[in-house]
């Protein structure tokens, strides 16, 4: 795994184990230095809006996983993560999960929000963490697909919000899981005209289609509005 030093504007695979992997024992962004081959222990010492994980090609969905999870312990926040490509996307969206399930026995969880570099088309991840997130009683899926179109989706999610319904965003494949996390950054800067914040929260999910049983994300989207998530100050 990469790393790399990055600090952004306040503004601005392998499948998931039942039990948790990792136990105690063991606005835009602003062009800066970088800090090539950082250590977690580099991160864990840096202030905290220069903690930020580059999910790279070579990066391993644990590896990342297991960072994420030692700086929420040790450091008390987490980190953003830094990715360029779908193939990264998914990774760093898998991570997120992972993490999330290695942080329910210490009863806290993780919220995130997307930015995408619009020239680029590169994704950044800022992360939260937060108490334990309620399962969503009823809700609304959403499947996005490898040829969705990211508007449209964007315009879904931010008209089931405004309606006050519970979304959940379905996606099965690094291209599909790339494009709902971009739908899910044009949904934000929508709902950001009515004064909605707008976070998700990642977890694995067993999708079924024509008789075939695949691993997917599923993305509860959380609108501030709907209290449906409290973040730890």
């Amino acid at each position: 795994m990469c790393i790399r030093d990055r600090a952004y504007r306040k503004d601005s695979t392998r499948k998931s184990r039942q039990h948790s992997p990792y136990s105690r024992k063991q606005s835009g962004l602003r062009e800066l230095e970088h800090l090539h081959g950082a250590s977690l222990q580099d991160l864990l010492t840096a202030r905290p809006e220069n903690r930020v994980i580059r999910v790279s090609f070579t990066s391993h969905t644990s590896r990342v996983a297991h960072a994420i999870v030692q700086l929420v312990r040790e450091a008390g926040e987490p980190p953003a993560m830094f990715a360029s490509g779908e193939t990264c996307v998914n990774v760093a969206a898998k991570a997120m999960a992972t993490a999330r399930a290695a942080l329910e026995e210490d009863q806290m969880d993780l919220v995130g929000q997307p930015q995408y570099d619009p020239q680029s088309g590169r994704c950044t991840l800022r992360l939260w963490r937060s108490r334990p997130i309620r399962e969503p009683g009823e809700t609304t899926r959403l499947v996005v697909k490898r040829a969705s179109t990211i508007p449209k989706v964007a315009g879904a999610i931010a008209g089931k919000v405004r309606e006050k319904q519970r979304v959940v965003v379905v996606a099965v494949g690094p291209a599909a899981v790339n494009r709902a996390v971009e739908a899910i950054s044009v949904a934000c800067s929508f709902l950001e005209e009515d004064g909605v914040d707008l976070k998700f929260c990642p977890s694995y999910m067993t999708v079924s289609e024509r008789g075939r049983k695949s691993t997917g994300i599923a993305f509860a989207i959380l609108a501030k509005e709907q209290s449906l998530v409290s973040c730890m100050e």
